[in-house]
Order: C-alpha cells, then structure tokens, then sequence
C-alpha cells in the first residue's frame, strides 16, 4: 500500500496518518477489506483447482478465468487511477496465468477446440 499512497496522494501513510487519523482509518479498512475480499477469491480459487480443475471439468476452466481476468483489470484501474507503481507486476501475472489456462484449453474441450 506504501508506494500507491504514494503514487496517488504524494504522501506517505505516515504522513496522511499525521494530518488526519480518520482519513487514514477509511484508508487502512478499505485496504484490509479488498484483501479479505482477495483471501476469499484466492481460498475459492485453489477449491475449483484442487477439486474440479483436476478433474478436467470444463466449468473448471472457465471458473479459473477469474483470476486473470481480475489481475489485468485491476492493473488497468490502477493505471487509470495514476496508482501504477514502478513494483507494480499485476499484468505479468495475469498474462501468464492466462497463457497457462489457453495452454491446457485442449485438455477441457478435445480436439474440436470448441470453447
């Protein structure tokens, strides 16, 4: 969170914390609630891998398309925002994830390469 406060405010957490608690409290439980929220998707992810992924169910592979799809979008915001960090690596790994879910496509649907 440190270098996007940064990025979009100019200001560190100290320093917003500083000039008004309450602004850094809306901060700091909106952070913490995206990454319950994250926690969650991430627990529910590895469940359909784990289980149906594994198990060549096509629903499976369209579930899995959550993640990629969620990176690059979030990664889109972020530059939309001004909040693009030099650390930022969200689209490289959005783009690998969906590299690796059209690699085993084949796997899902046989031959006929129908989606």
């Amino acid at each position: 969170m440190t270098w996007q406060t940064v990025d979009v405010t100019g200001s560190t957490s100290g320093e917003i914390a500083a000039q008004s608690s309450a602004g850094f409290k809306l901060i700091d439980s909106v952070v913490r609630t995206a990454d319950l929220y994250l926690v969650a998707l991430g627990v529910l992810l590895v469940a359909v891998l784990l289980f149906a992924y594994r198990q060549d169910r096509p629903w499976a592979w369209w579930a899995m398309w959550t993640m990629p799809v969620l990176v690059i979008a979030n990664s889109l915001l972020l530059l939309a925002f001004g909040a693009w960090g030099r650390r930022s690596r969200e689209p490289l790994v959005g783009l690998v994830a969906a590299l690796i879910l059209l690699a085993g496509a084949r796997r899902f649907f046989g031959r006929s390469g129908r989606l």
